[in-house]
C-alpha cells in the first residue's frame, strides 16, 4: 500500500499555496514597503496579499517559480532505531576519501529504498553508531583542509543535554539556545516550515538562484527546508546543520546533516557552496558582521546567502494587537533581546544587511510581509496561512518561553505558565486581527 511521506504532504500544500497566489507575489521590498505605508497603500496587508487585488508585481519582486516533484526516499526499516528518550536518528557527514567519491544518483521512490541505498552513517542521542560518510558527491571534500573532525566527529558537548522543566535542551556550550530539542518543539518546528512555505507562495528561496550543486542550510532543525531543497533539486549536493539532534526520519540520497554551530570557527571549505540558507536564526548568531563574513567565504563566486526571520512582536492595523497580554509578549522578547550575542531584531533593523554589505556582498535585498496570525484575513492564501501560523505558535507556545524565562530574565516556573498562559488566551481570541513581520534578505558574491 502506498504511503504519503512528510515531504509529500508537504509539497501538496505547496501546490495548493501556489493555487491560491493567482500568479501574484505579496512580497515587497523596504523601500516600496515604505512608500505603500506612506501613502496608505494596502497592498502589503494581508487581507489584501492575494486576493487578486494587490498592486502589479514590483521588477524586483521574488517571482521564481516553484517547482514541484513526487519522487521521495525514505529511511529504510533497519535504521528505525532511536534512543531511550525517542529522539529521532542524525545523519551527518565527515569528509568524503576521493576514492569513494561519485555522481550523485537520482531521487528514487521511497517504496523501492533498501538500506544499501543510504550513505549516512546513523547516529542516535547518546552517541555514534559508527564512522560517518559523506553524501555522494562529485566534487570531493567540502571540509577545510584539517577540519573535518571538528565537525563530523561530533564532539561530545553536541549530545550534552539538559533537562529543565521537564523539557530537554542542548547545553549552555552553545550560546543558551533558547528552544527545546524535544519532539513537541520539533512539531512546532514542522509547522512555521509549512507557515513559511504558504507566505513564500511555495516558494523554498526568494534569491535569483540557478544551477546551484551544493547547498548549506543553517540551523536546519528538524531539517524540513533542506529535505524539500534535496528533493526539488537532486543533482544538488544539500547538507543541514544544527548544534542539536532534531532531524527527520525521511531523507534523500543527495541530503545529509551535520552537528555544528555557526558560531564557532568554521569547518567548510571556502568558495564551494551556490547557496547558503539560514531561517529563524533570531537569537542564535552571535554576532553578524563574523556570520556574514564567514558565509562570504564559504560562498562560491556568484552564489548567494539568503536569511529569513520572524518578528516577535504581534501588530495589528486595527490597534487590537495593543492590549496586556501582547504588550507583556512584546516587552518581554525586547528584555530578552538586550542580552549580549542574542539580536532578535537583525532582520528588520537593518544590523545583517549592513554586515552584508561590509562583507562584500552585493545585489543585496530586503523583502518584508505581513504574515497573519488567525483565519481573520478575507483571501484564501492568507487565511490559509493566518490559520497555520496560529497553529503553530500555539502547539509549543510554552516551549518558545519557558528557557528565556527561566535562564535569561530570571523568572519561575510558575509565572512563566501564567505568562504563556495569557497571550495564548489572547492569541485564541477572534477578535485580534494580528499579524507579525517576516523578513527575507539576501545577497550575492561577486562573481
Amino acid at each position: 500500500m502506498s504511503v504519503c511521506s512528510p515531504t509529500q504532504q508537504r509539497l501538496a500544500d505547496r501546490d495548493l499555496a501556489l493555487r491560491l497566489t493567482n500568479g501574484s507575489s505579496s512580497w515587497r521590498t523596504l523601500s516600496l514597503l515604505s512608500d505603500a505605508t506612506d501613502h496608505g497603500d494596502t497592498s502589503s496587508d494581508p487581507k489584501h496579499a492575494a486576493d487578486g487585488t494587490s498592486e502589479p508585481e514590483a521588477s524586483d519582486s521574488p517571482n521564481s517559480p516553484a517547482k514541484s516533484t513526487t519522487n521521495k526516499r525514505k529511511r529504510s526499516d533497519d535504521d528505525e532505531s532511536s534512543s531511550e528518550e525517542g529522539r529521532k536518528i542524525v545523519h551527518f557527514a565527515s569528509k568524503p576519501d576521493d576514492s569513494d567519491a561519485q555522481s550523485t544518483p537520482p531521487l528514487v521512490d521511497y517504496e523501492e529504498h533498501s538500506s544499501s541505498a543510504s550513505s549516512a552513517a546513523t547516529v542516535v542521542a547518546d552517541g555514534r553508531d559508527s564512522e560517518p560518510t559523506s553524501p555522494n558527491t562529485d566534487e570531493g571534500a567540502y571540509f577545510a583542509d584539517g577540519d573535518a573532525d571538528s565537525t563530523a566527529s561530533v564532539d561530545s558537548e553536541y549530545w550534552e543535554f539538559v533537562q529543565e522543566n521537564e523539557r530537554s535542551y542542548h547545553a549552555d556550550v552553545h550560546n543558551g539556545y533558547m528552544l527545546p530539542n524535544d519532539e513537541k518543539q520539533g512539531v512546532a518546528l514542522d509547522a512555521f516550515h509549512e507557515v513559511w512555505l504558504f507566505s513564500c507562495e511555495g516558494k523554498l528561496y526568494l534569491a535569483p538562484i540557478e544551477d546551484t550543486q551544493n547547498v548549506l542550510d543553517i540551523g536546519t532543525g528538524t531539517g524540513s527546508w533542506a529535505l524539500d531543497y534535496a528533493d526539488e533539486n537532486p543533482s544538488a549536493v544539500v547538507i543541514g546543520t544544527d548544534i542539536s539532534p532534531t532531524l527527520p526520519d525521511w531523507i534523500s540520497p543527495n541530503l545529509s546533516f551535520q552537528m555544528d554551530d555557526c558560531n564557532d570557527e568554521p569547518t567548510f571549505k571556502e568558495n564551494y557552496f551556490d547557496f547558503i540558507h539560514a531561517r529563524d536564526m533570531a537569537g542564535s548568531i552571535s554576532d553578524c558582521d563574523l556570520f556574514a563574513k564567514r558565509q562570504f567565504q564559504h560562498l562560491a563566486p556568484g552564489g548567494y546567502l539568503e536569511i529569513r526571520v520572524q518578528a516577535t512582536p504581534f501588530e495589528s492595523d486595527d490597534e487590537s494587537h495593543n492590549n496586556d497580554s501582547f504588550n507583556w509578549w512584546r516587552d518581554f522578547w525586547k528584555e530578552v533581546g538586550t542580552e549580549p550575542n542574542r539580536s532578535l531584531t537583525f532582520a528588520e533593523d537593518g544590523t545583517m544587511k549592513e554586515a552584508m554589505e561590509r562583507a562584500g556582498f552585493i545585489n543585496i535585498k530586503t523583502f518584508r510581509k505581513k504574515m497573519p496570525v488567525g483565519s481573520w484575513p478575507k483571501d484564501k492564501l492568507s487565511k490559509e496561512i493566518g490559520k497555520r501560523h496560529l497553529h503553530a505558535l500555539l502547539y509549543d507556545l510554552e516551549g518558545l518561553v519557558l528557557r528565556a524565562a527561566t535562564k535569561i530574565l530570571g523568572w519561575n516556573y510558575e509565572d512563566t505558565i501564567v505568562f504563556a498562559s495569557t497571550v495564548r488566551k489572547g492569541l485564541q481570541s477572534p477578535e485580534h486581527r494580528l499579524w507579525r513581520w517576516a523578513t527575507v534578505i539576501y545577497g550575492q558574491k561577486p562573481k
